[in-house]
């Protein structure tokens, strides 16, 4: 703050350092408050959103569907990997 007030002494002139650092401070903590609550809302409102998206019968038969592909896959490298020798 000393550096700032140094660059134009005339318009930045204070009176008492204490008391502008008190002021400073006391805004910065008000403002950090209220940033915190405005992320902690955006946080509950995508919660809130992820769980009001119930999912769809497609969601669900697309997800079936990726599980029993995999299943297969993986059944698919046991049995090569017995008849290669451990090898896919």
């Amino acid at each position: 703050m000393v550096d700032w007030s140094a660059e134009d002494p005339i318009r930045n002139r204070k009176t008492s350092w204490d008391a502008a650092y008190r002021n400073w401070a006391r805004r910065e903590g008000e403002r950090r408050a209220a940033e915190k609550a405005r992320l902690e809302g955006q946080r509950q409102n995508y919660l809130q959103a992820r769980q009001d998206a119930a999912e769809g019968p497609l969601d669900r038969e697309a997800t079936r569907r990726a599980r029993e592909s995999r299943e297969g896959r993986q059944a698919a490298l046991a049995i090569a990997r017995r008849y290669n020798g451990g090898e896919p």
